[in-house]
């Protein structure tokens, strides 16, 4: 929780510049051991980070530009940090000017670049999967393919399940449980 909380940087929040460094310092090893294993090291170089833009432009650059740039430095995959322009910064649902009850997304412009790049989404933490899938689909419509999800974390949600859920720190059970989910507890790529 706080290390989500420090990698965010929000500058309304007053993380120290030295718990945010301690952060990168703890995740990107992780995430760049991560990316090896699932697609092989050789294989990074043909990848594109696109990191999901936070909902202000402040807050976008406080959390994703060094970490981006040294994410790719260690992995050799091409950033996209300076292809996705926040133009219109979103709102929280708690802001006082916001008058829908929901939070607003930022308004975002995609550079013409993004055509036969193979593209990794990262967001800090998914709640729904819902920011995530919406991104692939507009990178997939910029002619790109998007060959995975990736975050820090998932928001915490009580959902409805029957049947047994898989410990993936333990064995499995054989033969395998019936399970069954709700629709957005997996995303489908």
């Amino acid at each position: 929780r706080y290390m989500v909380w420090n990698f965010k940087n929000d500058p309304e929040k007053h993380i120290s510049p030295q718990d945010h460094e301690n952060t990168l310092e703890e995740i990107i090893p992780q995430i760049k051991q991560k990316l090896t294993y699932t697609f092989g090291e050789e294989y990074l170089q043909f990848l594109t980070l696109v990191c999901l833009p936070a909902s202000t432009a402040a807050k976008n650059k406080a959390r994703y530009e060094e970490f981006s740039q040294r994410l790719c430095d260690v992995t050799g995959m091409e950033n996209a940090y300076n292809y996705i322009h926040i133009v219109k910064d979103g709102m929280s649902k708690k802001d006082p000017r916001n008058l829908t009850g929901r939070s607003i997304q930022p308004e975002v412009s995609l550079e013409d670049w993004f055509s036969d790049k193979y593209v990794l989404l990262f967001d800090d933490v998914i709640t729904k999967g819902g920011t995530m899938l919406r991104y692939k689909s507009l990178m997939e419509k910029m002619g790109a393919t998007v060959v995975g999800g990736l975050s820090l974390g998932k928001t915490k949600h009580e959902r409805p399940i029957q049947g047994r859920i898989p410990n993936p720190f333990t064995r499995p059970v054989f033969p395998p449980q019936p399970m069954t989910t709700s629709d957005t507890d997996d995303l489908p790529f």
